[in-house]
């Protein structure tokens, strides 16, 4: 990955963070969660890194923090494959992020 790949990345994921402000829950002492869908690198090799996904969940999750969210824990699942994805060897994922 390179730097302008990674300020892509950071760029589309602050984007992405942007317009779901309007889902956060205020800030009380119960549980909430938020969901976003994300596509997975192409992939190329069984054990690696996956950059774009890094980058991307990291830049979601500190944004929350710095606006004083507590995160209680993050999963994130694969969700479906369609033919388009299949074809370029690409998966979605379901990313949940616990809060308070």
């Amino acid at each position: 990955m390179t730097k302008s790949d990674a300020e892509l990345y950071k760029k589309t994921a602050e984007s992405v963070y942007e317009n779901s402000r309007q889902f956060l829950r205020q800030k009380n002492d119960y549980v909430h969660v938020m969901y976003y869908y994300i596509p997975g690198d192409m992939v190329d090799s069984v054990f690696s890194c996956e950059s774009k996904m890094t980058v991307q969940v990291n830049q979601i999750i500190v944004s929350m923090q710095k606006e004083g969210y507590e995160i209680l824990s993050v999963d994130l699942r694969p969700t479906f494959e369609d033919a388009s994805f299949k074809m370029f060897k690409q998966k979605m994922y379901l990313l949940a992020i616990t809060y308070k």
